[in-house]
């Protein structure tokens, strides 16, 4: 990036993240490089998340969504506040999760099903992205008037249930990187404990804490998990650098309850 003077990245959160805690590891600050726009795709971005990246790059950072199938189909706007669907190359049905047979309502989740409108080579109808979005609300200050998408919160795929709650890992991430930028990088693991459902988060803190700080960061994190998703987390720290980095798209959910025998 430096030889060649980028000014503008394409690269999932988490990658961008990786890149400014690597970048910081070998004495560059990831401000000074020069990046002015940042476009995120391949996993969610909530709010937070992109904060932590414009902070961190001081740059001006955009999310959006598509497929390999599909190609993209929604962006966000300079207002950042939402993703514009592509109408006049897109059809886009956002259908509820359980029957797939009706349209959602504004601010209700849905699954994201497109049709692109000028294929030939390769035509798709109705295709199930399993994108799991919200229906925004219709209007924009930019002045477009294009079908809005409030949110993208993850993939059908990861919606577990977790002792009866339905469950989206990127609820964690938003409580993270929100409330507890301390902690530069978790993991989420489920397991079956007997007949019940055990959910531990391991946290990774930027440096080393003494263990009152730690008990102390630990209980308040599950405190916020408990009142975001309704589930007790057993917290789990590790030392700086014990947890994966990755480069495209992360791999922080694991869910081992299919692989266990009789919940041991």
């Amino acid at each position: 990036m430096i030889e060649i003077k980028a000014t503008a990245l394409l690269n999932t959160p988490t990658y961008g993240l990786h890149m400014a805690e690597t970048a910081k590891k070998i004495g560059k600050e990831p401000k000074d490089i020069g990046i002015k726009l940042m476009v995120c795709a391949g996993e969610p971005l909530p709010h937070a998340t992109r904060s932590l990246l414009e902070k961190a790059w001081g740059a001006e950072v955009y999310d959006h969504i598509g497929g390999t199938e599909p190609c993209a189909w929604a962006a966000m706007c300079s207002e950042r506040n939402g993703l514009h669907v592509m109408e006049p190359f897109f059809l886009l049905e956002i259908l509820d999760m359980e029957t797939l047979s009706r349209e959602v309502e504004a601010g209700e989740l849905g699954i994201a099903v497109v049709t692109p409108l000028g294929r030939h080579s390769f035509p798709l109808i109705r295709f199930n992205t399993k994108d799991v979005v919200r229906r925004g609300t219709d209007g924009c200050p930019c002045g477009r008037t294009s079908m809005m998408i409030s949110e993208v919160t993850g993939r059908a795929d990861d919606l577990r249930k977790i002792r009866g709650v339905l469950f989206t890992p990127v609820s964690v991430e938003e409580v993270l990187r929100k409330e507890f930028p301390v902690v530069s990088e978790y993991e989420v693991v489920v397991r079956k404990k007997g007949i019940m459902d055990e959910v531990t988060l391991r946290i990774e803190p930027q440096e080393e804490m003494g263990a009152d700080a730690m008990a102390e960061l630990s209980a308040k994190i599950a405190e916020q998990l408990k009142m975001k998703t309704n589930l007790r987390f057993n917290i789990q720290p590790v030392k700086p650098g014990e947890l994966p980095r990755y480069t495209l798209k992360s791999k922080r959910f694991k869910d081992l309850r299919e692989g266990q025998a009789d919940g041991k």
